[in-house]
């Protein structure tokens, strides 16, 4: 709510912060059809900075920490999900720094969620309600679309 009424009120920092998180994914989207994942790491990290300009809830000294880390062990990006708070972060790392960085966020007790890029682009399909697979749109009845893209560390 404080940002919302930050935000319609003008107040200067929250409406720079809101524009910078409005253009990031159009240069995101950019840096990865071109490949140039320095740039991506760049993006995110700028990203980050705009997002905890939003409210001071959006980070933590648990995240601070584990953003702390991940950078000093070699991470290059870093783009806390969601609304912040706690739940979780991604980090960008080179294929040389991974195994290091995957390391020292065991080592500082946290979870390490693995993922890579996925060069194949979205996948989707649909369930129904008992989670069964069906063609969508068959024979009318009702299907839920689940969609899955995850990016966190480059191996």
């Amino acid at each position: 709510k404080k940002v919302i009424a930050d935000y319609e009120s003008g107040a200067v920092r929250t409406v720079r912060a809101m524009d910078i998180l409005r253009e990031t994914p159009l240069y995101a989207k950019s840096a990865l059809m071109r490949g140039d994942f320095v740039e991506l790491a760049e993006i995110m990290n700028v990203n980050n900075a705009a997002q905890k300009q939003l409210h001071s809830d959006i980070s933590n000294d648990k995240t601070e920490e584990l953003e702390d880390v991940a950078r000093k062990t070699g991470a290059m990006g870093c783009k806390i999900n969601g609304a912040g708070g706690g739940g979780s972060i991604t980090f960008l790392c080179g294929s040389e720094n991974t195994r290091n960085v995957e390391s020292a966020i065991k080592s500082a007790g946290f979870r390490v969620l693995p993922c890579r890029l996925d060069f194949r682009g979205l996948v989707t399909w649909a369930t129904n309600r008992d989670g069964r697979g069906v063609q969508p749109m068959r024979h009318g009845r009702k299907a839920y679309t689940k969609t899955i893209s995850l990016a966190t560390m480059l191996d």
